[in-house]
């Protein structure tokens, strides 16, 4: 049931897309990149960097979780799943600091958000 909280999550995600700016710059500029494939505990961490956050990545991911879907449910293993919501989750937040940033209203805790998504959940599930 997880599975299905966050599909719920990432389709209400989803109204935010047609809201995005054009935001060119960073909104994490403290944040260090970590390299590619960074070793952790759990073994290689293969972190998704903040430019790599984008509509089109949200969008792809949904579409591929779309097609995963199996007559029995998902014909996916859990850390594909998992993957495909950080890319839905990180768009989420990063396109809440965007629409403020439009609105010109401070970033604040949108940005903040979104940054500590990136430091501490943004990699691919292996």
């Amino acid at each position: 049931m997880p599975e299905l909280k966050k599909l719920r999550v990432a389709a209400v995600g989803l109204v935010f897309f047609a809201h995005s700016s054009a935001f060119s710059g960073s909104l994490c500029p403290k944040v260090a990149p970590a390299p590619p494939q960074a070793q952790t505990e759990e073994g290689e961490r293969w972190s998704i960097r903040e430019s790599d956050i984008t509509e089109a990545a949200a969008r792809r991911e949904l579409r591929k979780i779309e097609k995963l879907m199996g007559p029995d449910g998902f014909g996916v293993g859990a850390d594909t799943l998992d993957t495909a919501y950080v890319y839905i989750k990180g768009w989420f937040l990063k396109n809440q600091a965007l629409i403020a940033d439009k609105r010109k209203e401070p970033l604040g805790t949108y940005a903040s958000d979104f940054c500590a998504f990136l430091t501490e959940e943004a990699y691919v599930r292996h």
